[in-house]
């Protein structure tokens, strides 16, 4: 049973291995982002690098430079909203964990007050037991994680926002040399398919 790649063969589409050889080349790194496409979607001579990296990157420059240009009440007001967020979440968190106790108790009760019919489920009882207790929050586990002051604040996101410009600038640089490397490898490909013409002289 032919596959899609053997399928253009057999139904006589192509003849020749250089086009069978391109539409091979699709299931591999170079061209493995063509794989989903029609066999007759032309295979580049050239792989640009994804706009992905670059638009990353614009977007992490464009947040270092925003926070740079903060007035001290801009960083204060996003501060207390850092911080306020904080107390919401961890306050939302603590109420979810008290519910969950609280269903698992009342199940708890339920399988402790259940007799079991035969000695043979009594394991069935302590492993159900088991699985509930083990399913417990333990505890308080939400404290917030709040910001002393403003200055903390602005330090802590002008830190994270150097990193992840520090971050993209790699990230599209390896994403050039990934393009580089596959067009290099698509056109060593096309090169080693095209007859070589004969010596003058040669028969």
């Amino acid at each position: 049973m032919p596959t899609g790649y053997t399928y253009p063969v057999v139904n006589g589409e192509i003849d020749n291995l250089a086009d069978f050889a391109l539409n091979c080349a699709r299931a591999f790194g170079a061209l493995i982002h063509m794989r989903d496409e029609p066999n007759d979607a032309p295979v580049p001579d050239e792989v640009a690098p994804s706009p992905f990296y670059a638009e990353n990157l614009d977007r992490a420059r464009a947040r270092l430079a925003s926070l740079r240009a903060m007035t001290i009440a801009e960083v204060k007001a996003q501060c207390d909203a850092a911080n306020a967020e904080a107390i919401a979440d961890a306050a939302m968190y603590a109420e979810k964990d008290r519910v969950e106790n609280e269903r698992l108790d009342t199940m708890a009760a339920r399988v402790e007050a259940w007799q079991p019919p035969t000695p043979d489920h009594a394991g069935l009882k302590a492993f159900m037991l088991e699985q509930l207790r083990t399913s417990r929050h333990s505890g308080p586990s939400y404290a917030p994680a709040t910001y002393p002051d403003a200055t903390a604040w602005f330090v802590s996101q002008v830190e994270d926002a150097e990193w992840s410009v520090t971050r993209c600038e790699k990230d599209v640089r390896k994403e050039i040399e990934r393009a580089a490397e596959r067009t290099a490898w698509i056109r060593a490909l096309r090169a080693s398919l095209t007859p070589t013409p004969p010596t003058p002289g040669e028969e």
